[in-house]
């Protein structure tokens, strides 16, 4: 059944997707040949964007976080897994200027700040995401979860209403309980992270990710995960591969591009290049290309048992078949072109 328009809907993380949607050149050109309309969820009525979270929409592209879809997927809902990209923010663990703890081995016995959106009617991924990562710091430095106190942090109005005024107000809640002494350390990451180190106000005891192979990063953001519905899947499959042939062109443009991409990602992330730069990995923008990489699949099973033994999602799932690798493989030939997805052959 031929359609006329698609949804796509974006997570403020930093991807291809955005530059895909947002560069003269890349997706809306190529549709618009077609007589196909992308359409950003986010400029409908407010009421049609839960979607991206639940995936109740029969056409919609997704790029961002994977505990939403993973928590769709559990839930039954039909939404298909057409890559993944290895790109993770920096991720620190704070405490303020003040305080005694340098160390995570000083954590023990101290309180522990877990963001919580209490209005979210669907997973919780603020919560999680602080959960898995200070529990993959504590394990890696001895430190049991009993040894320390979990503090959950409801989000500040300001927080909640982030989509409206286009400010950055993620963590505000955490950061404040934190300077108020109400806990005594603060997973934060990004640009947010960088802002909070500039008060002068906080510290970084660890980062996470500077450690290769003996800290797990796996959360919310790591690895990204590029879904789309079912139903579009099915029965127009040549949309979903001219979608991620516009993916990968744009991944592409971006490792030759680097102000180019830090221009948009300006847009996205709300933030100065220079930010930018220094809140995520170097080189970050030779890596927004979707794939399949044995280690980004192991990855996305781990945060996904996490999930499940944590109680995030009610029902377990095998990651192996949640993948169709067939969409990207029929891009890239389509492309004709010497451009190299991450380990899709495995």
């Amino acid at each position: 059944m031929a359609i006329k328009e698609f949804r796509y809907t974006i997570c403020p993380v930093g991807n291809a997707s955005f530059l895909s949607a947002n560069r003269e050149g890349f997706l809306y050109d190529a549709f618009r040949p077609l007589g196909i309309r992308p359409v950003l969820l986010q400029s409908l009525p407010r009421d049609r964007w839960l979607a991206h979270f639940t995936y109740q929409d029969p056409a919609l592209f997704r790029e961002g976080g994977n505990v939403p879809p993973i928590w769709a997927k559990s839930n039954g809902t039909e939404v298909v897994l057409l890559g993944l990209t290895m790109h993770a923010q920096k991720t620190y663990i704070l405490t303020r200027m003040d305080s005694p703890v340098d160390y995570v081995e000083e954590l023990r016995h101290k309180k522990l700040a877990l963001p919580t959106r209490p209005e979210y009617p669907v997973v919780d991924f603020f919560k999680s995401d602080a959960e898995h990562l200070f529990r993959s710091v504590l394990a890696a430095r001895g430190v049991g979860t009993a040894e320390v106190e979990f503090v959950e942090i409801p989000a500040s109005e300001s927080e909640i209403n982030i989509t409206s005024d286009k400010t950055n107000h993620f963590g505000k809640a955490e950061a404040d309980a934190l300077e108020a002494g109400k806990v005594d350390a603060i997973v934060s990451s990004g640009v947010r992270a960088l802002r909070l180190m500039l008060t002068g106000k906080f510290k970084t005891i660890f980062e996470l990710g500077a450690h290769p192979g003996s800290i797990s990063t796996v959360c919310g953001e790591y690895p990204h995960i590029l879904t789309v519905s079912k139903q579009l899947a099915d029965e127009n499959p040549e949309v979903v591969v001219e979608y991620l042939k516009q993916t990968i062109l744009a991944a592409e443009w971006a490792k030759t591009n680097l102000s180019g991409t830090l221009a948009l990602f300006s847009k996205q992330l709300h933030a100065t290049p220079g930010e930018i730069v220094t809140a995520l990995p170097r080189d970050f923008y030779k890596h927004l290309t979707p794939g399949f990489s044995k280690e980004g699949l192991l990855a996305l099973e781990g945060q996904k048992k996490f999930l499940y033994d944590r109680g995030y999602i009610a029902k377990d799932f095998p990651i192996e078949k949640w993948v169709d690798e067939s969409f990207l493989r029929a891009a890239l030939s389509d492309l004709g072109k010497n451009i190299s997805l991450p380990n899709v052959d495995g």
